[in-house]
């Protein structure tokens, strides 16, 4: 009579009801083989998770040789054709695998296999088996491998696992596995149970009247972060074959985010808020994360995107003319959503933070603000015309520094290792591009041509710089400025000192000391004023002459250049003495 034998990696009881309700095949049941382990890996560079390779076998004795026939397949059940199979048989006594009856196949079609093993070696009531499946040139499929002995005539223990939570968090303390250990159904009293993690044995446990046995297992345990795969198996006993189950298992680390608003030096009309990022490493330890990305959400709006220091902080000024665009008045919730670029970091979320949106100004003070200015309007509007005279002055007088910039750019990138710097140099007088040549001095002094008044210099390099601008009929402009980390200077108007203003500057300041009248150039020229000039001055006509005529050379020739102005500087001292 031959002699038959099944194992299964899902469900290997069913062999075992068939045998209670007396549906008897030709040949007997033997044992079941146990379940296959399936090896999974994760890569945590490119976060590629194998699949599940996974086997179900017969075993039976055909005359003197042992038949092994089964299918490989993969986790949605889909066979896997082409993969290498290999059985080896020895008795219990031999010691390692390595020494008995070795045999190797390959899947055909829908997975299926089947191996034809000699007896004549091995004794056919004991032996040691072990079978391996792997998918053939596919990397993305593990291995499926059973290692054990196996004796005929004894049934297979059914193994039930519970894994809670599966998704484990690094700041839990321990997961709880639960295994259930029967018999046909029946559970099985004081049955020893092995808990592994990665081929490492972690616990060790004893079932109940119920079949049932619980074992907790720290988190930190499981480090590192990934997934891994748990092993819980049944040893053989001299009445049951044993059995292993395989479960995986995803460790992530949790991620802590802290969010508070601050007062102490934030400008008014904005909202300063700032935090940190932690990340739990053993369950217990938080370290600071670094370049981790944080979202920050006002109710269904995204408010920006920051990126957290070495020190795992971050920081923010949301300005309230904004907030008011956005929000209706009334208190919102601002959170910070942090994603960490590391493989198994789970998203972190901040506390709700309120901001209040104060409400739009009311009819009553627009109209109370409107008073006010017309008796401020009132209050200076004389002034304001007996002044007019002054102001005319100081506007001639400001001729002088006309094009002094203020270098107003904004930060409008990050992320790169070097700073653009785009921006037009604007004619004194006319407003109107023109062109120049740019020097840069710095950490790598480059000369930068700007034919059309346009420049677009990228690649500068964090630190110090000076940028001299020079264009015809105007001053040297000489700017000092300090490269930040990265990022993109953007929308610059450099303005240099126009030499026609300088000269028209300096002689209407002259004109208004002596006279105590300023030039009014819409109506007046250098030759006009030298009259008016001269009846004030009872002395010094030569050198008056002398200054008017320098000016007019000046203003009124092809071109103002600088030596021109320092001409008419030296004609207008003379005046003086």
């Amino acid at each position: 009579m031959s002699a038959c034998s099944v194992f299964s990696i899902l469900k290997s009881n069913r062999m075992g009801r068939a045998r209670g309700r007396g549906r008897l095949w030709l040949s007997t049941v033997l044992t079941a083989l146990g379940l296959l382990v399936l090896a999974s890996s994760a890569s945590a560079l490119r976060l590629q998770v194998r699949a599940r390779s996974q086997v179900t076998a017969q075993v039976f004795a055909r005359g003197e040789n042992i038949i092994v026939r089964g299918r490989v397949f993969d986790a949605r059940g889909r066979g896997i054709v082409g993969a290498p199979v290999a059985v080896s048989l020895a008795p219990p006594t031999v010691g390692p695998i390595g020494v008995g009856v070795h045999r190797k196949t390959a899947s055909g079609a829908r997975g299926r296999f089947e191996i034809e093993v000699p007896t004549d070696r091995a004794p056919l009531r004991e032996q040691r088996i072990r079978l391996r499946a792997q998918a053939a040139d596919s990397p993305s499929h593990g291995s499926a491998v059973y290692d054990g002995v196996v004796h005929v005539g004894r049934p297979v223990a059914d193994v039930e696992v519970e894994v809670h939570p599966t998704r484990v968090l690094t700041d839990l303390k321990e997961i709880r596995v639960s295994a259930f250990v029967g018999l046909a159904g029946v559970p099985s009293h004081n049955h020893v149970v092995n808990v592994a993690v990665d081929n490492r044995n972690l616990a060790r446990a004893t079932t109940g009247e119920d079949g049932w046995a619980e074992v907790s297992i720290a988190v930190k345990r499981l480090l590192p972060a990934g997934v891994h795969q748990l092993r819980v198996s049944t040893p053989a006993t001299a009445h049951v074959n044993g059995r292993t189950v395989a479960k995986t298992i995803e460790v992530h680390v949790a991620v802590d985010v802290a969010l508070h608003r601050i007062t102490t030096g934030c400008e008014a009309n904005s909202v300063c808020i700032e935090g940190s990022v932690r990340a739990h490493s053993d369950g217990a330890t938080e370290l600071p994360v670094k370049g981790a990305a944080v979202i920050l959400h006002g109710e269904r709006h995204q408010l920006g995107i920051l990126r957290t220091n070495a020190d795992g902080r971050f920081a923010a000024r949301l300005r309230m003319d904004v907030l008011s665009d956005l929000f209706a008045p009334g208190a919102i919730g601002v959170v910070a959503e942090v994603r960490v670029p590391k493989p198994f970091h789970e998203v972190g979320w901040s506390p709700v933070v309120a901001v209040d949106i104060p409400p739009p100004s009311s009819p009553s003070e627009w109209l109370y603000l409107g008073f006010l200015s017309l008796i401020a309007m009132a209050l200076v509007g004389r002034r304001w015309f007996d002044r007019r005279r002054e102001r005319a002055l100081a506007d001639e007088l400001a001729a002088t520094a006309a094009g002094l910039p203020v270098l107003q750019v904004r930060h409008t990138g990050s992320g790169t290792d070097s700073t653009v710097l785009r921006g037009v140099v604007i004619h004194g007088e006319s407003g109107q591009p023109s062109p120049a040549t740019l020097i840069l001095d710095g950490p790598q002094p480059q000369t930068v041509p700007a034919p059309t008044g346009n420049f677009d210099i990228s690649g500068l390099a964090v630190g110090r710089w000076t940028l001299r601008i020079m264009t015809t009929e105007h001053e040297p402009l000489d700017v000092v400025m300090t490269i930040p980390h990265d990022g993109t200077f953007d929308g610059c108007e450099l303005l240099p000192r126009s030499c026609r203003a300088i000269v028209r500057g300096q002689f209407s300041a002259t004109v208004n000391k002596h006279t105590g009248r300023a030039v009014d150039w819409r109506d007046e020229t250098p030759a006009r004023v030298e009259d008016r000039w001269m009846r004030a001055r009872r002395r010094g006509h030569a050198a008056i002459r002398l200054a008017v005529e320098v000016t007019d050379a000046a203003l009124y020739g092809r071109q103002t250049e600088l030596s021109d102005a320092q001409r008419v500087s030296d004609a207008l001292e003379e005046t003086e003495r």
